[in-house]
């Protein structure tokens, strides 16, 4: 099922089911007002037979079968009276003697001659005490019955017709029904309509991933509309589209410098297998710098490759960050640089924290002070400053031309000066990468009185 689908089928539900529920609260309501207003007709005409709780029926001429008499003595009104206020009212009546039997029944306009009576009506007219109200359809009428105890004995039945009651719930229950299903259908209109404009920009994105994953192009983009979270959505995709399309050029471009880079070691490596292959013809000198020559090319191939794997793996990730004191990430670094290179380096740091990677710092900062050391002829001691999170490695050599200080970090980029000591041109690209992972900037200078200057800042802890 579709989300769209979802939107609109809710939205019906709970339409239908919060007017339904409000129909049948009104219908209820109005069927129990319509109720008491039966009873209240009803009470009416009881208050006819029994005031103040002594009989008030009386014959209208002695008695007679046109003219009944009254079982309960003289004083009241007559059935005839009986009879004509009952049809004011719409209702019968029908009295009971003291025995449960049926005394007298006035003509009706409810097309019955006698209410029903069961036993419970003629328990009432023999004990003279008590009611009972209840709901009793006939043949032809349904009817609203109040069976009294009249004082001195007997009963009185008093009936209401319900068609007219019956006829307008039943108008009613159809008029609600009709607006449960009209709200329903309204609110599933409405839910399409609204379906649809929030679900327009996941169609869109969903057509662009589709499209992106069958052509593997990421130039696509989605068009973002507003601020809501659909169009944050419709941003987000973008920028992932634009991460994406970034990282597979620099792929690309890793691969391309990658295999530029490695043809030279390989055609050198290449030359000697060939000068080797005539090693009949090779004095023991020659023999000796054709082997160290390509002992020297396979080492630095092997470096070469290893920092690629590096850069295309970013595999310092894996170390967990912790806090770090660049003191002694500093002091190592100098310590291994000087037993390597045999170069004094000179540290000045204060009690500087970062939080980060403890291989990854030693390693971009071993890889400035071996590149300060590489260049450096000068047989001044390499200088690193520690202070508030910034590293300064400085050397006394050459400097960097102007033309080479925008592209010291670029990957295999190697200045004119450079290109004849060893090196793969990544030693710098791995120290601007390890340095952003970290929240950091590297930065590169000449010093005013000669020498290259390396700037890492960091944030403190």
């Amino acid at each position: 099922m579709s989300l769209r689908l979802r939107i609109v089928l809710s939205l019906a539900v709970l339409a239908a089911a919060s007017t339904t529920l409000a129909c049948a609260t009104a219908y209820l309501s109005t069927e129990s007002r319509l109720y008491e207003e039966v009873d209240r007709s009803i009470d009416e005409v009881q208050d006819l037979l029994v005031h103040n709780g002594k009989p008030s029926v009386r014959p209208s001429n002695g008695g007679g079968s046109g003219n009944p008499a009254s079982p309960f003595g003289s004083g009241g009104l007559s059935y005839r009276e009986i009879e004509s206020r009952s049809r004011q009212l719409v209702y019968a009546t029908q009295f009971l003697d003291s025995g449960g039997n049926v005394l007298v029944s006035p003509f009706s306009d409810l097309g019955t001659r006698t209410l029903p009576v069961d036993g419970k009506d003629q328990q009432i007219a023999v004990q003279g005490e008590g009611s009972l109200r209840r709901d009793v359809s006939t043949d032809d009428s349904d009817l609203r019955i109040l069976t009294v105890a009249l004082p001195g004995g007997g009963a009185a039945q008093i009936a209401r017709d319900l068609s007219e009651t019956h006829s307008v719930l039943d108008a009613l229950r159809i008029r609600y029904i009709a607006l449960a299903v009209s709200v329903s259908a309204i609110a599933a209109a409405i839910g399409l309509w609204i379906a649809r404009r929030v679900t327009r920009p996941l169609v869109r994105l969903t057509a662009a991933v589709e499209l992106v994953s069958s052509t593997g192009q990421f130039g696509h983009e989605v068009a973002g509309e507003g601020k809501d979270e659909t169009g944050r959505l419709a941003t987000a995709f973008n920028n992932m589209l634009g991460a994406l399309a970034r990282s597979r050029e620099q792929q690309q471009q890793l691969v391309q410098d990658a295999g530029h880079e490695l043809r030279t070691p390989l055609t050198s490596i290449r030359t000697n297998v060939s000068v080797l292959k005539k090693h009949d013809r090779l004095t023991p000198e020659q023999m000796a710098r054709t082997v160290d020559d390509l002992q020297s090319e396979l080492v630095e191939l092997t470096n070469l490759v290893n920092e690629i794997v590096e850069l295309a793996t970013d595999a310092r990730d894996d170390e967990p960050a912790q806090r770090i004191d660049l003191r002694s990430i500093v002091e190592r670094s100098a310590e291994r640089v000087e037993r390597r290179a045999s170069r004094p380096v000179a540290v000045v740091a204060d009690g500087s924290e970062v939080d980060g990677r403890v291989a990854a710092l030693e390693r971009a900062i071993g890889n400035l002070i071996d590149n300060a050391a590489k260049f450096d002829d000068s047989g001044h001691p390499i200088e690193v400053t520690v202070r508030n999170g910034h590293v300064v490695v400085r050397d006394h050599g050459p400097g960097l031309a102007e033309e080479d200080l925008p592209h010291v970090f670029d990957r295999f980029y190697r200045a004119t000066a450079a290109r004849s000591k060893n090196g793969s041109g990544l030693g710098l690209a791995i120290v601007r990468d390890i340095v952003t992972a970290h929240g950091g900037t590297v930065s590169a200078a000449n010093a005013p009185d000669g020498g290259a200057v390396f700037t890492i800042e960091l944030p403190t802890a």
